[in-house]
């Protein structure tokens, strides 16, 4: 799967740095993700946790070589709760 970064305007670095998340954890999440749905605008919204045990939500759009990550970022405390909640079902 080729995967690239959108890099920010302001650093030319993926913009995922702001968030504190490595490109690494991002592409854990999107190879193996324990939850995937799709997002506004044909956006894909992949949710799980990094090798390191971050929990991580990576929003992504599907391109015709491969996926662009947007953005990735840790998931808030409500969110982690409504993840852990949903994957009890």
């Amino acid at each position: 799967m080729n995967i690239r970064f959108y890099p920010d305007p302001e650093t030319l670095e993926p913009h995922i740095y702001k968030h504190g998340v490595a490109e690494a954890d991002a592409e854990d999440v999107l190879h193996w993700p324990e939850e995937d749905q799709r997002g506004r605008q044909g956006t894909l919204v992949a949710r799980g946790r990094s090798q390191s045990g971050m929990p991580l939500k990576v929003l992504c759009i599907q391109y015709e070589y491969g996926i662009m990550v947007i953005t990735a970022y840790q998931m808030t405390d409500k969110e982690l709760k409504a993840f852990r909640k949903r994957r009890k079902k």
